[in-house]
């Protein structure tokens, strides 16, 4: 390769380097933008009662008896069949 093809090779790929910096960039200030109003974001106090609420024993049962059987709602392996019979 001559020295002014492997100059202009090194040109267009610098560009593409500083064109993804530039696109990464713009990117990540629309990320930083949603993270800040989320933060921003405010619960009602009902949503919030709602979320804190503890989980009901009608409600419990009402998810475990619609899993698979052989699926497992814990880390330890548990399957859901085990759990609907005892």
């Amino acid at each position: 390769m001559s020295r002014l093809r492997l100059l202009d090779w090194k040109r267009r790929k610098l560009r593409d380097v500083q064109l993804s910096i530039q696109s990464n960039q713009a990117e990540l200030d629309t990320l930083q933008q949603d993270c800040d109003q989320l933060l921003t974001m405010r619960l009602e106090r009902d949503a919030v009662e709602v979320l804190d609420k503890d989980f009901g024993e009608e409600e419990i049962k009402q998810c475990l008896f619609s899993m698979a059987g052989n699926k497992a709602p814990g880390p330890d392996g548990t399957p859901a069949t085990f759990l609907k019979h005892y």
